[in-house]
């Protein structure tokens, strides 16, 4: 089994997401106007940094489950859970962070106490696919 469900976007989380994007490139100008090319340089790099991990995780935000695991991927932030491990899965609205692009979100409990809220787009099928490949595993 090899399934992927990309997070579930709630449009008002998307807008305030990408909004830095379009944003922060004016204040590299207003650094180059008032404080000189060499803060304007270094606001510069310091805003594409911004931007690049801003779109990674937009882009980046999704689950897989493979043979024996989920793996949770969020821009640069990884996470690989046993199927097995996985003690409970509940809806949540939680706005506590995690990788979910959404409040409709799927509190997982697993391992020791370790808990993670995703939003995956299709969670009918997701809980149908977790259930499935922990009879499997």
């Amino acid at each position: 089994m090899d399934r992927i469900y990309r997070s579930k976007r709630d449009v008002w989380l998307m807008v305030l997401l990408w909004l830095p994007v379009f944003v922060l490139p004016l204040t590299c100008f207003i650094t180059l106007r008032e404080d000189g090319l060499q803060a304007a340089l270094f606001s510069t790099v310091i805003t594409i940094a911004g931007i690049a991990l801003l779109v990674w995780v937009i882009v980046g935000t999704y689950y897989r489950i493979t043979d024996g695991s989920l793996q949770v991927r969020s821009g640069p932030f990884r996470w690989n859970i046993a199927i097995k491990d996985i003690q409970s899965i509940a809806p949540s609205r939680s706005p506590l962070s995690g990788p979910a692009l959404s409040l409709d979100r799927l509190l997982l409990v697993y391992g020791k106490g370790k808990t993670l809220r995703i939003s995956p787009d299709r969670p009918q099928e997701f809980l149908a696919d977790i259930e499935r490949a922990k009879r499997l595993y």
